[in-house]
């Protein structure tokens, strides 16, 4: 079973805070006091990329030092697309047929942090 955590970036610092369900309410709490940004509240997926890096819905991930994508949730599960969706799959598709797909995984970014890279992406595509 995987854990269950999540993870938000502060609005006027450096960084990212992370908590577990029993401890969400810190998010909805301090998202009044300016501290978080609640559209970066993000949920992590269970997964570690090559590096040992945990792997959360927002992220930007590198496939086999090539391809970039996004890391979504959607319908109940986690999964990785292109910006021009030509690649849109669940991880649980991507890993039943290639055992050793994490290995070819690296998270380079997230969607907040790193828009360059999405439109580098979007550019390529």
């Amino acid at each position: 079973m995987r854990e269950i955590k999540f993870r938000a970036k502060y609005k006027d610092a450096e960084g990212w805070t992370y908590s577990n369900p029993k401890r969400m309410s810190v998010f909805w709490k301090d998202e009044e006091d300016g501290f978080y940004s609640p559209e970066t509240i993000t949920q992590f997926t269970g997964l570690l990329d090559k590096n040992g890096k945990e792997i959360y819905k927002g992220d930007i991930v590198k496939i086999d030092d090539k391809r970039l994508l996004e890391i979504f949730f959607v319908g109940g599960a986690f999964g990785m697309t292109a910006m021009d969706f030509s690649v849109r799959a669940t991880f649980f598709t991507m890993i039943t047929q290639e055992e050793d797909f994490l290995k070819r995984v690296e998270v380079i970014g997230n969607i907040w942090e790193h828009k360059h890279l999405l439109d580098k992406v979007r550019s390529e595509g």
